[in-house]
Order: structure tokens, then sequence, then C-alpha cells
């Protein structure tokens, strides 16, 4: 099953991650859109994030377009 993955390196050497399998809720064949929050509160600005998809061991094609990553931030 297809998965997009976040991953947080922090400077340390220590990371953590957060997956998604879009395919546990969306329809198959279908264009849908799919995205997921991720709290940046313990993210430093040294720190590496790598986002990517994963379809390990899978037979079916999964195509992705127009991949936007957004950071918001509060007003105070």
């Amino acid at each position: 099953m297809a998965q997009l993955v976040l991953v947080v390196k922090k400077k340390d050497g220590t990371s953590s991650f957060q997956v998604l399998r879009p395919g546990r809720t969306t329809p198959s064949y279908k264009c849908t859109y799919v995205f997921f929050d991720y709290d940046t509160k313990h993210i430093d600005h040294d720190d590496e994030i790598t986002f990517y998809a994963w379809n390990s061991e899978s037979i079916y094609e999964v195509f992705m377009d127009d991949i936007k990553v957004q950071v918001l931030e509060p007003k105070y």
C-alpha cells in the first residue's frame, strides 16, 4: 500500500516520522486530494525535513501531481 512519509531529523541524530496511507481513505482508480498535518512546534530551523512517497512491494502504480508543502504559523 502506498504511503506518504514525513521525516524530521534533528541535529543530534534522532528522528521522528509520520506516515499517511491514502489507500485506506480514498477510492481506488480516482484522482483524490490528499493531505496531512504535522505539528511543527518541535522542529528547529536547523532540522532536516524529508517528504517522500513509498510504494514498497506493491504491484499497483501510484501517480502524484501538484505536491505542495505549506508552513502555517500562528499570528500572535
